[in-house]
């Protein structure tokens, strides 16, 4: 998740600016060579000496027009913070001859020559009595303060799904289980449903859950819900829709309290939010529905062989999304290293997992639905292993 945030004070007679940039988008920008060393790692010693380069590169892509006159700023000074993010924290002022009547801001930070979904979350303070908010990115880099949060988180939620492809694997799960109009409008409500209460609970601060679970949770529940599908004759879809819905209600919570929500403005970016990864869960089911359609109709006689390979396609998307996240979990995002006690985590969980895995069931066997059940058992006792390890990991390696 790259992100950056810039709050814009305005006096009568001056612009005050705070930006927050992560030293990881900085560091993939290539121009800006942050880590000279190459260990993945962004030294103090690093920054400074490449503050040249990255202080123009931070001056000359964000402009702020007041009126008719563009100013860009000039970030003089860096202080380095590890919160939530490791954070390139960078203060400024810009004199005014004359408070403004009308006021812009552009950004082209990162979109073109660093990552591409970075998202900058702006607040206006001191222009119109109220704090303006909005949210930039590639698809909006330019903006006058006047659209609401509403279409801004909007856009970030449609985006986000469609960027998201764990999630849409997940949905292509789901959509195994569908025989019918009744059973995908009943799985699409309870997945709906489901994951707009844990996401409203978790991003108002009333429920949370931690990542270290959610992620790899998430990966799995790819894999468990396709073998759902696969082996019952009437699997009833809005089940796991609804189960696992709760869980990926965390995920997204996850990702909206990286960017934050504007504090006037909470509830409307919430919903805008959770209406554009409704808009962008349909941009993805709708198409993948009728091409199913379509090949089922044209391959009458290889329906079976059809579903099966989709589904094993599916499974190996669910298997690699839990291997990428669990492994995201041991790796500490400020450090870029890994941590004594997390070395114990990753060291614990591989030993457990080398002597569990030959006693799991073999029935890997191909051309029929005992190799997905085979793999969904094999990835559920990974994951078993994976919260052992980290359990353990954190007691004797403390």
């Amino acid at each position: 998740m790259s992100v950056s945030r810039l709050e814009i004070n305005l006096h009568e007679d001056r612009a005050e600016l705070r930006l927050q940039v992560q030293v990881l988008s900085l560091k993939e920008v290539p121009q800006l060579e942050l880590d000279a060393d190459m260990d993945d790692h962004v030294s103090d010693e690093e920054l400074l000496r490449a503050w040249g380069r990255t202080q123009e590169y931070l001056n000359e892509g964000i402009a702020l027009r007041l009126d008719t006159e563009i100013l860009n700023p000039n970030f003089e000074n860096w202080e380095r913070r590890r919160e939530e993010f490791d954070w390139l924290v960078m203060q400024t002022t810009i004199p005014l001859d004359s408070f403004p009547k009308e006021i812009g801001l552009s950004c082209t930070l990162f979109f073109e020559d660093g990552n591409p979904g970075h998202r900058m979350s702006v607040s206006l303070n001191g222009f119109a009595g109220e704090t303006l908010e909005t949210l930039l990115s590639k698809d909006h880099p330019i903006d006058d303060f006047r659209s609401k949060p509403f279409s801004d988180y909007l856009r970030f939620g449609f985006h986000h799904v469609l960027e998201g492809w764990d999630h849409l694997a997940f949905l292509a799960a789901l959509l195994f289980g569908i025989a019918g109009l009744g059973s995908l409008l009943g799985a699409v409500t309870a997945f709906t449903l489901a994951h707009s209460i844990t996401l409203a609970l978790s991003a108002l601060g009333v429920l949370s859950l931690n990542p270290q679970v959610v992620e790899p949770g998430i990966a799995l529940s790819i894999v468990f819900t396709l073998w759902w599908h696969l082996q019952s004759s009437s699997p009833r879809p809005w089940r796991p829709a609804f189960a696992f819905g709760l869980l990926h209600g965390f995920g997204f919570a996850g990702v909206l309290g990286g960017i934050g929500l504007p504090p006037q403005a909470k509830a409307s970016a919430l919903l805008g939010f959770n209406l554009g990864v409704e808009i962008g869960q349909l941009a993805f089911v709708l198409p993948v529905l009728l091409a199913a359609f379509l090949s089922l109709r044209l391959f009458k006689k290889h329906q079976a062989e059809l579903r099966l390979r989709a589904g094993t396609i599916v499974a190996a998307v669910g298997l690699a999304a839990f291997s990428n996240a669990a492994m995201s979990q041991w790796l500490q995002p400020s450090e870029g290293e890994l941590s004594s006690p997390l070395l114990w985590q990753a060291g614990l969980a591989l030993a457990l997992t080398a002597i569990a895995l030959p006693l799991l069931p073999k029935t890997l066997s191909s051309g029929n639905t005992t190799s997905l059940r085979g793999a969904a058992t094999t990835a559920w006792a990974l994951y078993a292993l994976f919260l052992l390890g980290q359990q353990l990991g954190a007691s004797w390696g403390a």
